[in-house]
């Protein structure tokens, strides 16, 4: 998750009508950290994102995030509690 850089661009002409700045991910860079999250081209290249994916990755993130805060937090009071 601390590898995803977000960043802003607009689509590449014919691939959208819309050609507002839009906020994401690019598939290039998504493809080096978690390859399960990138849809590929005819060529086997990154074209697109699977964002339907994404928050399976930030809840597993947040899940480990918060088991090491608990352990600290066990830390913590076993610290205090030596004092």
């Amino acid at each position: 998750i601390l590898k995803m850089r977000p960043v802003s661009y607009l689509y590449k002409k014919g691939y959208s009508s819309d050609q507002s700045e839009q906020l994401g991910f690019t598939a290039e860079e998504i493809d080096k950290i978690d390859s399960r999250l990138v849809e590929y081209d005819e060529n086997n290249e990154p074209y697109g994102l699977k964002y339907a994916l994404f928050p399976v990755k930030i809840i597993s993130a947040i899940k480990e995030q918060q088991n090491q805060i608990n352990e600290l937090k066990k830390e913590i009071q076993e610290l205090k509690k030596k004092r």
